[in-house]
């Protein structure tokens, strides 16, 4: 296969949210030789750092953000709970903590209307927080107005899935960055140190790179070239449309002056 070709595929995957397909990994000797050494060394690594976290009572200042309220800053604070599930083949692992939402450094909202009023409840309860701290009632009990201020804790979570049947070690971060779930699969020969290292700094706020695709430097090139293409052609479009707009406005000026007439006028000799 050609590197346009190769690089089309690569495209497509990347408009429809597709992730390449990896070569499977051989069977024989895969959990025991190889992928269950590697995730018993990452739990070795996420027990070091969890214990040193506790110790060192170590808060991460994080920001949320809620549709219809705005900023919800919490700071990720211990304890950090780690428990391993071994089988036979397969091991899950969960490192768990909260993030306690910071209420004097929220905004307080006030709304207006019914459906405003529950969309912005329903947001709350959705993350398990609280946010109505009043509210007001019509003549058939329904919620019309509230004054909302974010209180509770973020629940986080790490929870990493590795065995023979599913072949690789599967990280699931929930609500590390936001309100979302970042879900990377990494081969045996990905889980080294070096990924511990940037995974450690990702739970710790110092770099959010763990939680980006690595992308190939052709396709990276590749990527920019057509995104400089696109931006080009942008400001081409906006100066075409901004001289219309200039050449429409001269005319218009042209003709609530008489110019117009006064050209036509000139060419015809008069």
């Amino acid at each position: 296969m050609g590197i346009l070709d190769e690089l089309k595929q690569e495209a497509e995957r990347r408009r429809t949210g597709e992730h390449p397909v990896m070569p499977e990994e051989p069977k024989e000797g895969l959990w025991s030789e190889r992928l269950g050494p590697a995730a018993q060394r990452l739990y070795e690594f996420l027990k070091q750092l969890s214990t040193h976290l506790n110790e060192l009572k170590k808060r991460v200042r994080v920001v949320y953000n809620l549709p219809g309220y705005g900023d919800v800053v919490a700071y990720i604070e211990a304890p950090y709970t780690l428990k391993a599930t071994p089988g036979s083949d397969s091991v899950e692992i969960t490192l768990e903590c909260a993030a306690t939402v910071a209420t004097e450094e929220c905004a307080t909202l006030e709304t207006e209307g019914v459906l405003r009023t529950q969309s912005l409840t329903q947001a709350f309860t959705k993350h398990r927080l609280s946010g109505l701290q009043e509210s007001k009632k019509n003549a058939n009990g329904e919620v019309v107005a509230g004054r909302f201020l974010a209180r509770g804790r973020v629940p986080l979570t790490l929870h990493v899935e590795a065995g023979q049947a599913l072949g690789v070690a599967r990280i699931t971060l929930t609500n590390f960055y936001g309100f979302a779930t970042t879900i990377r699969s990494f081969r045996h020969a990905q889980l080294t140190p070096e990924l511990f290292d940037s995974l450690g700094r990702y739970l710790t706020h110092e770099d959010a790179g763990f939680g980006r695709e690595n992308v190939d430097e052709d396709v990276r090139r590749t990527l920019a070239a057509k995104v400089q293409r696109e931006q080009t052609k942008r400001r081409i479009d906006q100066d075409l449309g901004e001289q219309s707009i200039e050449d429409e406005e001269r005319v218009r000026a042209l003709m609530a002056g008489g110019g117009v007439l006064k050209i036509v006028r000139k060419l015809l000799g008069r």
